[in-house]
């Protein structure tokens, strides 16, 4: 009986032991933030490379508005913000963004864009329609802070009419092809589409089996638009009008997850579920990784795995153990994508200035990939379309077209500037831009408004760069409004609106 009692002890210790150990090793943001920056550098020591400076209040501000909310501050937020002495001021502004439904909208129109494809199976397809009802079901689920891998399962056996169920709109092009991919690349991190024709060649481990095995899933995915065809909008059931059209590269095997086990299933029942289930779990090698790393791309303009939907054994992070506590500290927090954000927001590593020192020698590949300095991130058109409409919240249709701005290169690398010559040109001679710029100069600096011309050089500084003006950019274009009157404002807003400081998220 005492042994009994003895090993009942043992086993009672043991398990509050694991308890204790799993609540120390659970970190808040500020710890996670602070174990970041002993990881960075711990490596930046090794590699003799030295970080850069703290980023000014200025440069935090515009960059931590941009990264989380996908415009730039308000003037009246900027003025509060750089007139503040709280020490917590940077914290309690990531985490009032974080709150905000401008974070959610943003974050929701990133999700829905990328799993929308731009080029549709069905000519009834309309995909600005698409995104914004996948959109809006993504912002609601960031609204109430929907764990990611709930979001991810409901997103994955979403049924019905996508009018009604906005993660039904991921199902309507329809081709399994597409959505393997897609679902390899968003929720996976990883690139399956060669291995739809062949085994890949590419150093990845993929073969055509692990391919169409995940694509298998996908087999008995309808969208009924038709009154005879039974329920309408998405279902799950073998059709009644023949078999489902398949890519001419199908290969039939039995639904398998990657490079994993044949699961048992109901032939009878939904297929989905099953991959929802294995593709969302914590035990799963790639979901919570493949999320942390995007997470991370998202604010440094790169992975610790780059590309980020290319995690295999030979593509290694560049922090490895990096990575690994991201992807822990996530799946104990119950997948809280806020958490993870706000912990690499509050790091150093993130508040770091981008600005080079020629005495430091640097190069991109030292400093950018170490994460010694910030990057330097090129405006997406979406950054630029929500930054015209603080700027002239009035008139939000009004300015350059969205088209100015487009990029077609989903997760193209951020820290690569892709404006081209068109883009330039239009910003600096449209039309709409100069009715923009002539609006948006008389909003911030009416006609006699009683202020002296240096006071109204920095009103239009704080409104479009975020920052007050140095003095001698202050002297020079006072200088310059002397000598050309009134219309000078419009002059002085078409330089900041082309100028690379407001192009760049720096």
């Amino acid at each position: 009986m005492k042994r009994f009692i003895g090993l009942a002890l043992t086993i009672l210790m043991a398990s509050s032991l694991t308890t204790a150990a799993q609540e120390k090793a659970k970190l808040d943001a500020p710890s996670l933030a602070k174990e970041i920056d002993r990881l960075i550098q711990q490596r930046l020591d090794k590699e003799k490379v030295p970080p850069a400076a703290r980023a000014d209040d200025a440069d935090f501000l515009r960059r931590v508005h941009l990264d989380l909310t996908g415009t730039i501050p308000a003037y009246e937020k900027t003025l509060a913000f750089l007139e503040s002495k709280d020490p917590a001021k940077r914290t309690k502004l990531v985490d009032d963004l974080l709150a905000s439904p401008h974070y959610s909208r943003y974050m929701a129109g990133i999700w829905a864009s990328r799993l929308v494809p731009r080029e549709l199976s069905s000519p009834g397809l309309n995909r600005n329609v698409m995104v914004e009802r996948l959109g809006g079901w993504f912002d609601e689920a960031f609204q109430k802070d929907k764990p990611w891998n709930k979001v991810v399962h409901e997103a994955l056996t979403a049924t019905g009419r996508p009018e009604e169920n906005g993660a039904a709109t991921l199902f309507q092009n329809g081709e399994v092809d597409k959505l393997t991919d897609a679902v390899g690349r968003m929720f996976l991190g990883v690139q399956l589409q060669c291995a739809q024709c062949h085994n890949d060649r590419l150093d990845r481990p993929w073969q055509r089996n692990d391919y169409w095995g995940m694509a298998a899933f996908f087999f008995k995915v309808r969208e009924n638009r038709g009154k005879n065809e039974g329920t309408p909008g998405i279902t799950e059931e073998p059709s009644k009008f023949g078999k489902r059209k398949l890519p001419e590269t199908a290969k039939i095997v039995d639904p398998k997850f990657l490079q994993h086990d044949t699961p048992k299933l109901d032939p009878s029942g939904p297929l989905r579920p099953v991959l929802a289930d294995w593709l969302t779990s914590p035990k799963n090698p790639y979901f919570a990784k493949s999320m942390v790393n995007r997470q991370w791309a998202h604010l440094f303009g790169r992975g610790l795995v780059n590309p980020v939907d290319d995690l295999h054994e030979k593509n290694p992070p560049s922090h490895p153990e990096m990575l690994d506590l991201l992807t822990a500290q996530f799946i104990a927090h119950d997948f809280d994508v806020k958490y993870v954000l706000r912990a690499i927001c509050l790091s150093d590593a993130y508040q770091r200035t981008s600005a080079t020192s020629v005495s430091r020698k640097d190069s991109k590949t030292d400093a950018v990939s170490l994460f010694a300095r910030m990057a330097v991130k090129d405006l997406t058109p979406r950054q630029m379309k929500n930054t015209r409409e603080v700027l002239l919240p009035k008139k939000p249709g009004n300015g350059p077209k969205a088209q100015l701005y487009a990029d077609l290169i989903e997760d193209a690398d951020a820290t690569e500037f892709r404006k081209g010559i068109p883009d330039t040109l239009g910003l600096m001679n449209a039309k709409e831009t100069g009715q923009f710029i002539k609006d948006l100069a008389n909003r911030i600096v009416p006609n006699k408004n009683g202020k002296a011309a240096g006071e109204n050089v920095e009103l239009l500084y704080l409104h479009i760069l975020s920052r007050r003006p140095t003095d001698a950019e202050r002297i020079r274009l006072t200088a310059y409004l002397d000598r050309q009157g009134q219309r000078a404002y419009q002059d002085i807003c078409w330089a900041l609106l082309n100028s690379a400081e407001f192009l760049l998220n720096h």
